[in-house]
């Protein structure tokens, strides 16, 4: 069957018309192109149209000015916002707002320790590893050069048997202590009453693991408090310092 529209390829799609096509996009299709551009040729373009695409032309330059690495394709929520991702890396990452655009999230490059603002996917996938979402590491690396040259990049963090790796409890056990502090909570915050997602532990497990599971010394609080409050900066017990810790 060869196509209905006469670019003289085989049909392997069929439209919601009825009619078969070469390809499942008009606009992959040669003739139906051809069509298009023939329909649009001497079409006034609204005004109201003509502005959007200037103020999406002027953005675009404003977001390339900001973040010298940015390699075109301007969407707004590819460009980390501090406020959303700080709290997320803080205590693992150096973070800080972007001197040109303070609401504009800049790290440091494992490699040359430069500051720079990563992609919002990036810093994404380094928050999703941090809280064990997926594997690898995804650590952020200014350039393809750095990240070729680093001495850790694709290499295992730490072997089987290091002293880190060794779990305190299962994950069934975990999700059963999690889900009991939450209900005993409500659900809410223990320092602000808003929403709760984040079990905090009393007594930091690296330091007293035997009350891991302890939910006497435990309570339910939201992700901002968490870092603020639960584990201050600064602190024995802030999550910088216990992340750096082996017990």
């Amino acid at each position: 069957m060869i196509c209905e529209y006469g670019c003289g390829r085989k049909a392997q799609y069929i439209f919601k018309n009825g009619k078969r096509c070469c390809s499942q996009s008009h606009n992959s299709c040669i003739a139906l192109r051809k069509k298009n551009s023939k329909s649009n040729k001497g079409r006034v373009v609204p005004e109201k149209t003509k502005r959007q695409i200037s103020k999406t032309l002027k953005n675009k330059k404003q977001v390339k000015e900001k973040n010298p690495n940015w390699k075109g394709g301007y969407d707004s929520k590819n460009i980390p916002l501090y406020d959303t991702y700080a709290l997320k890396l803080s205590f693992v990452e150096e973070v800080r707002r972007s001197p040109k655009d303070p609401n504009i999230l800049e790290v440091r490059c494992t490699n040359c320790k430069s500051w720079y603002i990563p992609t919002a996917v990036a810093v994404y996938n380094r928050v999703a590893v941090l809280k064990g979402q997926q594997g690898g590491e995804n650590r952020f690396y200014c350039s393809n050069k750095c990240k070729k040259i680093c001495s850790i990049y694709g290499k295992v963090l730490y072997q089987e048997n290091h002293p880190r790796n060794k779990k305190l409890y299962t994950q069934a056990e975990y999700d059963t202590f999690r889900q009991f502090v939450l209900e005993r909570d409500d659900y809410k915050c223990q320092y602000c009453d808003d929403p709760a997602t984040i079990v905090h532990h009393e007594r930091p497990q690296k330091l007293e693991p035997f009350f891991a599971l302890d939910p006497d010394f435990a309570w339910s609080c939201c992700e901002k408090c968490h870092y603020e409050k639960g584990h201050k900066t600064g602190t024995e017990c802030s999550t910088g310092n216990l992340a750096k810790m082996i017990c």
